[in-house]
């Protein structure tokens, strides 16, 4: 008889100021997760892109083992509210409601 043991962790938030700086992470997070037998979530990893001034159609896509990242206009990390824009009042929102 064996058993198998699943660890998860949450909350991981990767920042860079260039796509080339974010790829360079994300290619050593799969490596990563790879060498420690875990396996990323796709479904729940998603990308926004802070202070942007291109249309949406013109940013940068970002992958993980070959699946395309899905791009937010804002995220919850550590129960606060980052969006697009930077802008605390959306997190500052979510803070004073009951």
């Amino acid at each position: 008889m064996w058993a198998s043991l699943v660890f998860c962790a949450h909350d991981l938030s990767l920042c860079a100021n260039e796509p080339s700086q974010l790829k360079t992470m994300l290619n050593r997070l799969v490596w990563y997760a790879r060498s420690m037998h875990l396996i990323i979530n796709i479904g729940r990893s998603e990308v926004v892109h802070f202070n942007s001034k291109a249309n949406s159609s013109s940013l940068p896509v970002f992958y993980i083992n070959g699946s395309p990242l899905v791009c937010m206009d804002s995220f919850k990390y550590l129960g606060m509210i980052f969006d697009k824009n930077v802008n605390l009042v959306v997190a500052a929102d979510v803070v004073v409601q009951p």
